[in-house]
């Protein structure tokens, strides 16, 4: 609306996995099940949690299956995505604080990413339907 301003900042920054394919989504999982406190400690790491929270969007209701509900980190594992999102306001834009916002989604890239290497490493129509190899 013209005449109107937004407090919401344009720019955000991004990072982690959105929409995985479901066995990526299962190792994953699997992979912050047994690794809980890494994961903690990525989440937790005051670089990180002074720009990142993971994403609560689109959450199971339960515990997905394979999972213990009664574990204490259930919650975690209820997310279909791993993704962070944090706005970004203008003056950040130009300062040196962008660069260390960004390398403070590296570790949680690097935990992802490790376990999507893995399951590439695997090989099979998997790893083709998501390198896109015919």
């Amino acid at each position: 609306m013209p005449g109107t301003t937004s407090t919401s900042p344009r720019w955000k920054a991004r990072g982690g996995l959105y929409c995985p394919d479901p066995r990526i989504l299962k190792a994953v999982r699997e992979d912050i099940y047994e690794n809980i406190d890494e994961f903690l400690a990525i989440l937790h790491d005051p670089a990180f949690a002074a720009h990142f929270r993971l994403s609560e969007h689109d959450k199971l209701k339960k515990a997905p299956l394979g999972f213990p509900s009664d574990w204490p980190y259930i919650d975690l594992l209820k997310n279909r995505h791993f993704d962070v999102l944090a706005p970004i306001p203008e003056p950040l834009l130009r300062s040196p604080e962008f660069l260390e916002a960004f390398a403070a989604l590296k570790p949680l890239n690097r935990f992802l990413n490790f376990t999507i290497e893995q399951q590439l490493e695997q090989g099979g129509e998997f790893a083709h339907s998501i390198t896109h190899k015919a």
